[in-house]
């Protein structure tokens, strides 16, 4: 009985190490990085398919700046906050899907304005998308 709780102590103090040492990982320039370079570019594809999803279902849309992305741990949606043309400002999951996402404070009355019959681009060429950096 001994020995399982001494085991059980060692993991639970192991597990804090790991966990404060992955909190604080720091890049060469002495920066704090809390995402990889395969989660930035898991990142970089989930903000493209959100401008793809705005820029085809709302109207003159010009610009679409990145401006924070929440670090959620343990499986959890990341929230990405953006602003559109430099003006209007969006709070979403980034884990909704396509079809779906749910655009908080209800953009419209910030002067977005819904297309009557989305379209269906695929590229970002017509806009300017300033894409998070975690900085």
């Amino acid at each position: 009985m001994k020995s399982r709780k001494k085991k059980l102590l060692f993991l639970a103090i192991l597990a804090l190490i790991f966990l404060t040492a992955c909190s604080s990982i720091v890049n060469r320039d002495g920066e704090k990085i809390w995402m990889s370079e395969t989660e930035m570019s898991e990142l970089h594809k989930k903000e493209q398919k959100l401008a793809l999803y705005i820029i085809n279902h709302y109207e003159d849309v010009q610009k679409i700046e990145f401006t924070k992305i929440s670090r959620k741990p343990f499986g959890q949606a990341r929230y990405a906050a953006l602003l559109v043309n430099d003006k209007i400002k969006i709070y979403t999951d980034l884990d909704d899907s396509y079809d779906n996402y749910y655009l908080s404070d209800n953009p419209e009355k910030d002067g977005l304005k819904a297309k009557e019959k989305p379209t269906n681009l695929q590229s970002l060429d017509s806009i300017t998308v300033i894409y998070y950096t975690g900085k």
